[in-house]
């Protein structure tokens, strides 16, 4: 058995300790997510206070728990570090969270005022339209920069922390930066086509899910699951089971499925049209849901 309290033998042990980690993921991010429900509920904007509160206590916390706490100031996963920030969260990742809650708390009626303007909601808006490409690619950058000029020794390699490292930084995050934007102008005309395939392939949500969109889930979440837990390739090797099983859960999910009956080809509209029916329905200010009017006409 583990030296540590063990639920097992061997090197498939699991320890106590890697189960109630495990919780972190759950407890860590849930705080996080509910903070932004009630922001956007009006439980947190409302209080002039609360910004305030969140960023000092947050501040506070980070701060006792990376300087005489345990642990580490880095938040990203930096290989060798004991323990990490981020495999599971840990208590200084959930006391940064919150502190940056409440620093967008206090900015959020400043920001407000700035975004007024046209042009600026106009660049935030275009921004706004490749942030998920920006969050999805923008590792690829450093893996590109860092294959041209350190593999081959192109750049010197001083000590981390010294002052010639801090120097490298600037040079170093405007290269990427470079990249970074060559890199999303070549993705986006292609988002846009696979989003545009996405698009014809969706299934049509009129349609209840039936045995294949369940048999597309069951093949493909164990296989995410094991890509999350052990990586693309564990030991140098492509997961051959895992890659099949995404594969063929993707290609049942996205498969069309056929309508069945006589007014299968209707849509909801058509449906509607062929009762002798209208849809009175209006969008509440704001973006709020459909709420059902009478077909009297307004005033």
């Amino acid at each position: 058995m583990d030296t540590g309290v063990g639920l097992g033998s061997g090197s498939g042990s699991l320890r106590a300790g890697d189960l109630l980690g495990s919780l972190d993921y759950v407890l860590v991010w849930g705080v996080v997510y509910q903070l932004g429900f009630c922001w956007r509920d009006g439980l947190l904007g409302g209080r002039p206070w609360a910004g305030g509160a969140l960023a000092i206590g947050g501040g506070a916390a980070f701060a006792a728990l990376v300087g005489p706490g345990p642990f580490p100031v880095s938040l990203i996963l930096v290989t060798g570090q004991d323990p990490s920030n981020t495999d599971p969260p840990s208590a200084a990742m959930l006391a940064w969270s919150v502190g940056q809650v409440g620093l967008a708390l206090l900015a959020a009626p400043v920001v407000r005022r700035w975004l007024e303007r046209e042009r600026v909601w106009r660049g935030v808006g275009r921004l706004g339209g490749l942030s998920m490409t920006l969050y999805l690619w923008h590792m690829l950058p450093v893996l590109i920069v860092a294959a041209a000029f350190y593999l081959p020794g192109l750049v010197p390699r001083p000590a981390f922390g010294s002052g010639a490292w801090w120097a490298w930084r600037v040079p170093w995050l405007l290269i990427l930066g470079v990249v970074l934007a060559g890199v999303v102008r070549a993705l986006v005309p292609l988002e846009r086509r696979l989003a545009s395939l996405g698009a014809r392939l969706r299934p049509d949500a009129r349609l209840r899910p039936g045995l294949r969109v369940w048999a597309g889930l069951t093949a493909a979440v164990p296989s995410l699951a094991y890509f999350a837990g052990h990586g693309f390739a564990p030991g140098g090797r492509l997961p051959l089971p895992a890659i099949l099983g995404l594969a063929a859960g993707t290609a049942l999910a996205l498969a069309p499925a056929r309508r069945r009956g006589p007014g299968a080809a209707q849509g909801p509209d058509t449906a509607r049209g062929a009762a002798g029916g209208r849809d009175h329905s209006r969008a509440e200010p704001g973006g709020g849901a459909a709420v059902p009017t009478t077909g009297a006409p307004g005033p």
